[in-house]
């Protein structure tokens, strides 16, 4: 497994990739200038002072005393003053002995300390200033603490038991979170409900919108209508919404969809579009002389799903989506001999 940090520098319209991390799982990053940052993972905390070229571990989950285990998010209020959530086994031979633990530093994540532990598994933190904060847990439970993590109270935000993937606020009363079902997926494994939720008193209630959709990972808003959220399968989905309103129609404008050495197609055989698509996919051949032999559609996990018979009409090729639910499925195509496997998005 290898997890790659990615970089936009026009308001998030295209991303490319900077730094990979071979054999790491990178859950969150904080970045202080284009120079300055970090990030967090499987094993630790780790630290860039140029760009990204060069990253230095500054709190390992072994050296802390931990079996194993991993830092989930990681939040700078100011520049000196940051925090993070995570996960550690403390004792290999003891059943479910685990500490869900919160970090803080006030070196600009040099050194790292624990300040509390939670009885619930933590999945969300965000932090307004070095005083107030949140953290959100895998039952939905919201909690917020206004003396630098000291002490907590609670807040249920979401109707139905899930996962809070992320937290964001835009000022001190307006902010957002996001995330789906834990361990809840829908026939077929392609779907599964997401919500977002928006709070403008300072996190004290919530307004929830939920769908069935991707499952979201991450929410994060320009302003109070302009925001982005990304998800499974490398989804990054942008919203212009209404003032004081939760964006709606899934899906939103896609951004980015599909794994990220994906994106260049120039030496695929054909071209399909519309993807995402509400029902009618083509199949357009860039070289009329090469047919396409065999098509097949796939579900996500590969099982074959009966689709008829493609509809031909010229140089392309027709299949029609529409009586499938919503979610991600595979075109797998033949074409003189070679293979290739294009992933779609049905809303």
């Amino acid at each position: 497994m290898t997890s790659k940090l990615i970089k936009s520098m026009d308001n998030g319209d295209t991303w490319d990739s900077i730094a990979s991390f071979p054999g790491k799982q990178i859950y969150s990053l904080s970045f202080f200038s284009v120079d300055s940052g970090l990030v967090a993972g499987y094993d630790g905390i780790y630290r860039t002072t140029d760009s990204g070229n060069h990253w230095d571990l500054v709190w390992g989950i072994r050296q802390s005393g931990y079996q194993y285990g991993g830092l989930k998010q990681i939040c700078f209020p100011t520049s000196e003053i940051g925090y993070s959530i995570g996960l550690g086994r403390t004792q290999s031979g003891a059943k479910n002995n685990f500490d869900n633990f919160l970090l803080k530093t006030t070196d600009s994540g040099l050194r790292w300390d624990t300040i509390c532990t939670f009885n619930q598994s933590l999945t969300s933190l965000y932090f307004l200033n070095a005083d107030t904060g949140f953290v959100g847990t895998e039952q939905g439970i919201l909690y917020k603490t206004v003396n630098g993590g000291l002490t907590w109270s609670e807040k249920n935000i979401i109707k139905f038991w899930s996962s809070i993937s992320s937290i964001q606020f835009i000022s001190d009363k307006i902010g957002f979170t996001t995330g789906h079902p834990k361990g809840l997926i829908s026939d077929g494994g392609l779907i599964s409900p997401f919500f977002i939720s928006k709070t403008i008193d300072s996190g004290d209630t919530w307004e929830t919108y939920d769908s069935d959709g991707i499952p979201l990972n991450s929410i994060y808003f320009l302003n109070d209508t302009v925001g982005f959220v990304s998800g499974q399968f490398s989804l990054i989905m942008k919203t212009t919404g209404k003032i004081n309103e939760l964006p709606t129609n899934y899906p939103w404008n896609l951004v980015q969809y599909g794994a990220i050495e994906d994106m260049d197609d120039s030496n695929s055989l054909v071209k399909v579009f519309p993807n995402p698509t509400a029902g009618l996919l083509t199949i357009q051949l860039k070289n009329p002389n090469q047919p396409v032999e065999t098509v097949r559609l796939l579900s996500s996990s590969g099982q074959l799903i009966d689709i008829g018979n493609p509809k031909l009409n010229g140089e392309n090729i027709s299949i029609d989506l529409s009586r499938l639910v919503s979610g991600i499925y595979l075109i797998e195509l033949t074409v003189s001999n070679k293979r290739e496997v294009i992933k779609v998005l049905k809303y």
